[in-house]
């Protein structure tokens, strides 16, 4: 086996043979005109990101700038939506699913070195995969560390290290990252009048009442008052979460999240 199918089988690999590091420049080359895209060019940015990454869905948007190692090993699916300073160190497989949402200045690591000083001097490392289910929210200076998946419709609370899996439909949160609560299962509300809740019994944000957030908090920083307002679980369930577009939001409010 060479360096490049060591690094995709999980394996040992050298990261600067069997052509690894041209890999790499290449990617950069991609990167650099996405993130030096000039502001009237911004509807650029799908396709971009189509030719970088390995396979993306419809409806794809992500705020400049970003870093990636390969872009071939990203995975994204329909109406992905990433805020500012997203970091991927894709060495391992990185599958996102639809509907995720990133906050800014999250980092996904895919790879790893040895623990044991002489085995980290010799320049070996190795990639665990990544994986991210749909209807996910992914808060603010997220790490999530290599072999880490997340399940379907789950929330992870900002400034959060992800060491382990995470199941569906849980708001997790913390360092180490644990759930602390399932995610809301009621419908929220409508957004577009001040001091509406949540439609989930929860106050809003500076609410002495309030103690947490589900997805309808998140998006109620949206003003997206023509969309309506779906937990994961009710979205999932119905088939309807295709109520906002990741493309518009960016449009509308592209450092809310």
């Amino acid at each position: 086996m060479n360096q490049k199918e060591r690094m995709l089988a999980g394996l040992p690999y050298k990261p600067w043979l069997d052509g690894l590091e041209e890999e790499r420049t290449r990617c950069k080359e991609k990167i650099y005109e996405l993130n030096c895209l000039h502001p009237r060019d911004r509807e650029r940015i799908p396709e971009l990101l189509k030719d970088l990454f390995g396979r993306t869905g419809e409806d794809v948007w992500l705020e400049p700038p970003f870093h990636c190692d390969y872009g071939w090993n990203i995975e994204v699916g329909d109406h992905f939506f990433a805020n500012y300073n997203l970091t991927i160190l894709d060495v391992g497989k990185v599958t996102i699913g639809s509907y995720v949402m990133i906050a800014p200045n999250v980092s996904l690591y895919t790879a790893g070195h040895p623990l044991h000083p002489a085995s980290r001097d010799s320049g070996y490392e190795f990639g665990a995969p990544i994986t991210i289910g749909d209807h996910v929210w992914i808060g603010g200076n997220v790490v999530i560390l290599p072999g880490v998946t997340i399940g379907d419709g789950s929330v992870i609370g900002a400034g959060s290290v992800v060491t382990r899996d995470i199941p569906a439909g849980v708001v997790a949160v913390g360092v180490p990252c644990r759930p602390v609560r399932p995610v809301p299962r009621r419908q929220c509300g409508e957004p577009g009048r001040a001091g509406w809740r949540t439609g989930c019994g929860e106050p809003l944000p500076g609410d002495p009442r309030h103690h947490g957030g589900g997805p309808g908090l998140l998006l109620a920083q949206f003003p997206l008052r023509r969309y309506r307002l779906l937990t994961a679980e009710t979205a999932m369930k119905s088939g309807t979460a295709g109520d906002w577009r990741a493309s518009d939001m960016a449009k509308h409010n592209p450092s809310a999240s």
